[in-house]
């Protein structure tokens, strides 16, 4: 049982055809050595990114194995989950630990811990309850957050951004900046891109959002916005942040979204990402 698997491509001594193409021997055997892994990156992009090691044999060192994505919860699961807090937890609590995880287990599971926490340090108030979970979610989110944008494809990434920029100014009730000439890219992301975001959670069809899909986890909407204004905070750290997700965009597109940037940081998160959070506590 391996986790993590994504780390090896990485590894300065196990990143090499011995160690793939022993794992793929020793699966191969009759008995075989039973291989569970798990990883952030799909199948066919660990034999993409593996292929230059098996040039003798030819054959994708992973072919061996099949792949099980881990999709959210159901909605009658995530509800059974809540359920476990009994009494402790009341309509609104569930409400909106649904709404800022969503049904993705890890999320949906840290975001109940943290109210759970709250009820446990004696806060009394309800907003500051769910203020106190929110930004503890965030916190322990992050990480996470950040490793799995990292291995994101950089379609991925702008999937997620545009969808994202079409749902911030509802969160902010701020609509001053035109979302006409993102929204085009979206013709140009695959529907593969689209379909894994949909099948682990994050993103859902929506006909309301412009885009036709919505973020679910509200907690991945605070951390893109506090990602772009971070990298909106002069014009070096925003070519630099535009190179690192490795997108090709025109200057005018550079220019869109520097100024969206700019209008959430200017509009919404002034104060900080918490102060986003404490808008979202009182709706």
């Amino acid at each position: 049982m391996l986790d993590e698997f994504d780390v090896l491509l990485n590894h300065p001594h196990l990143n090499n055809a011995e160690f793939f193409g022993s794992l793929r021997s020793l699966a191969s055997l009759q008995p075989a050595l039973s291989l569970l892994i798990a990883g952030r990156q799909s199948l066919s992009t660990l034999n993409t990114q593996t292929q230059e090691y098996n040039t003798a044999t030819g054959s994708p060192y992973f072919n061996i194995l099949r792949e099980i994505t881990l999709e959210p919860l159901a909605d009658e699961q995530s509800k059974t989950l809540l359920k476990k807090a009994g009494e402790r937890f009341n309509i609104e609590d569930r409400r909106f630990i649904s709404k800022i995880a969503g049904t993705h287990p890890y999320l949906l599971q840290t975001a109940a811990s943290a109210l759970w926490e709250a009820y446990e340090d004696g806060e009394t108030d309800p907003l500051q309850r769910r203020e106190q979970a929110g930004q503890q979610l965030y916190n322990n989110a992050e990480l996470t957050f950040n490793d799995t944008w990292r291995l994101w494809t950089p379609m991925t990434r702008m999937a997620v951004m545009t969808i994202a920029l079409t749902q911030i100014p509802k969160l902010v009730k701020n609509n001053t900046f035109t979302q006409k000439r993102l929204l085009r890219e979206m013709k140009d992301f695959t529907g593969q891109e689209l379909r894994r975001l949909e099948k682990t959670g994050f993103i859902t069809k929506d006909s309301g959002n412009p885009s036709g899909w919505r973020i679910c986890p509200e907690v991945l909407l605070w951390w893109l916005a506090d990602e772009l204004t971070r990298a909106v905070r002069d014009e070096k750290s925003f070519n630099e942040w535009t190179q690192k997700q490795e997108w090709e965009l025109t200057n005018a597109q550079k220019q869109q979204l520097s100024q969206t940037g700019q209008s959430i940081a200017n509009n919404v998160i002034a104060s900080g990402i918490f102060e986003l959070i404490k808008l979202v506590v009182l709706g």
